[in-house]
């Protein structure tokens, strides 16, 4: 960071949505969501629903609530910034994609209202960007333009 100093750039980092639900380096994982916070410009927690695992956050199957994992991970995420003197800007990875891994039951096929529901929770807590997530860069344009209208009353 101190290289760059001189340049008008950003620095970002990406950790995983774990870190967001706990204190420290809770897994051993070489991040801790609030000290990493405080030395970026830019944090960016991969809150995919579909890597929560059965009970996070009161969820038997964390896949099929976006916006309940979202709301819970991004609220978290708050509270371990919460009197930090410096905060990056939060960018939260959103899931657009499907994760059939899971097995049937576990996961859902996700589409416009999987993906605008993440996106609204976001907005819900004052998170105004974001980044969806599709290995394959099939994106799902139409949550975008959804959240886009139907964002002020919704």
């Amino acid at each position: 960071m101190d290289e760059l100093a001189d340049y008008p750039v950003k620095v970002s980092a990406d950790v995983f949505g774990i870190t967001t639900s706990h204190a420290g380096d809770y897994e051993n994982i070489g991040q801790d969501y609030s000290a990493i916070s405080q030395i970026v410009d830019v944090i960016c927690p991969m809150v995919y629903p579909s890597h929560y695992g059965r009970g996070n956050y009161h969820f038997a199957k964390p896949d099929l609530e976006p916006y309940g994992i979202i709301f819970a991970a991004m609220s978290d995420a708050k509270v371990r910034v919460s009197g930090d003197t410096k905060v990056a800007i939060v960018r939260p990875y959103l899931q657009d994609f499907t994760a059939s891994w899971l097995g049937k039951g576990n996961y859902q096929v996700y589409g416009n209202e999987a993906v605008s529901s993440q996106i609204k929770a976001c907005y819900d807590l004052g998170i105004e960007s974001f980044t969806l997530w599709d290995p394959h860069n099939d994106y799902c344009y139409e949550a975008l333009e959804l959240m886009k209208t139907g964002r002020s009353g919704d």
